[in-house]
C-alpha cells in the first residue's frame, strides 16, 4: 500500500516527522461463497498509536495505491 501525497498530508496534520513510518493495519475477511476476501486498511501514528483520519486526504483528489496479489489454484 502506497499512500503517496496523502502520507505527507497526514504527517503534517498529526505533526509526525517526515522520516517516521506510518503504521498500516490490514484486515482480511473471508466470506463464504466469495473468492476474494474483503480487505480493510487503517492507518496509525507510529508515536501515539492513534488512528489517523483519512478524510484529510478526501477532497484533495489524491490516489492511494493498493497492490493486491491474487493466486488461483486450479486442480484438474
Amino acid at each position: 500500500m502506497k499512500l503517496g501525497l496523502c502520507e505527507n498530508i497526514l504527517k503534517e496534520a498529526y505533526n509526525i516527522a517526515q522520516n517516521e513510518t506510518l503504521i498500516i493495519f490490514k484486515t482480511e475477511i473471508k466470506i463464504k461463497g466469495i473468492l476474494i476476501p474483503l480487505i480493510e486498511y487503517e492507518i496509525f501514528s507510529p508515536i501515539t498509536k492513534e488512528k489517523l483520519n483519512l478524510n484529510y486526504c478526501k477532497d484533495k483528489n489524491l490516489y492511494i495505491d493498493i497492490i493486491i496479489i491474487i493466486i488461483f489454484y486450479i486442480s484438474l
